[in-house]
């Protein structure tokens, strides 16, 4: 089976590598949204291009920097597991799934934040598809993605992240929410009443209605 994921010679490598993706990525792309949100109208004044254009280079300097440590972030490898590696790739093809509903919805616009940043395309409000079953499907798409490469790679450094990442999440979630109810006002209200947060309704609002 040589060059397959389960080859000895490969393995390491592969779980090392994609362990290092997330410790130099995840941190950054949740800072990002802590820049983003709370001083949405400082960007807005900016201008979304520089404002994204500033944000995204604080980004990619961030993960350079991360990449020069990542030794040290990754802590001790825990060792293989191919229980645990196999569910690891089995969540993440079902996460890679759920982003492909999400971004049905969510324009590239959406994802990277430009209606926040921008006072000319405040973009709308999606109640419908996935959001009409959670308010937050993208963001289980991260909190699942994160627990599959943890999974997947078996680092300590890699679990810690997922286990911080998860009230990281909420927080976030909490920010993004005020903004958008002074964004779009009682339209959002009403959805809030009757989608939950995060975990999904097993019915369709509308159908069920």
């Amino acid at each position: 089976m040589t060059g397959s994921w389960f080859d000895p010679d490969v393995l390491p490598g592969l779980r090392y590598w994609i362990a290092v993706l997330l410790v130099i990525s995840l941190p950054g792309a949740m800072a990002y949204w802590f820049v983003i949100h709370p001083f949405a109208a400082f960007w807005r004044r900016l201008g979304a291009r520089r404002a994204l254009g500033l944000v995204m280079t604080m980004l990619a300097l961030s993960m350079v920097g991360l990449f020069v440590i990542r030794d040290a972030l990754l802590l001790r490898d825990l060792g293989f597991n191919v229980l645990t590696f196999s569910l690891g790739v089995v969540l993440y093809a079902s996460t890679i799934l759920l982003q492909f509903k999400v971004s049905q919805k969510l324009s590239r616009k959406t994802l990277v934040g430009v209606p926040e940043v921008s006072g000319d395309d405040p973009g709308r409000l999606i109640t419908d598809g996935l959001y009409a079953r959670t308010r937050n499907p993208r963001y289980l798409v991260v909190a699942l993605a994160g627990s599959s490469m943890a999974l997947m790679t078996n680092y300590a450094g890699v679990w810690l992240q997922v286990v911080l990442l998860l009230p990281v999440l909420y927080v976030v979630v909490l920010m993004e929410e005020r903004e958008l109810r002074e964004r779009f006002g009682q339209p959002y209200l009403e959805y809030c009443a009757t989608v939950p947060r995060f975990l999904p309704l097993l019915r369709n609002r509308k159908t069920a209605q």
